[in-house]
């Protein structure tokens, strides 16, 4: 019996360290999007698909800025845990 090529549809992983880290920070700095956004000095669209799951290529500056402004790292929004140096 022949295996067929067509494979399964790929199912993404819609939960990301970055999205946790987000809506903690929300949450414990009682941050609307609209003030966080003020913070990182982009648009509340940036925000919504970071918490989507879009990565912060073109935006990183931004997470940078929200991050320093509360003492967190970037490394820590991206991966959950901060670097080892």
């Amino acid at each position: 019996m022949q295996h067929s090529m067509i494979s399964e549809p790929r199912r993404f992983y819609n939960h990301s360290p970055l999205e946790d880290f987000l809506k903690t920070l929300l949450k414990e700095k009682n941050l609307t999007i609209r003030g966080a956004c003020e913070i990182a000095e982009c648009s509340p669209s940036v925000l919504h698909g970071w918490l989507q799951g879009a990565y912060p290529t073109g935006t990183v500056i931004h997470l940078k800025k929200l991050c320093n402004h509360y003492g967190h790292t970037l490394s820590e929004a991206l991966t959950g845990s901060a670097d080892d140096v």
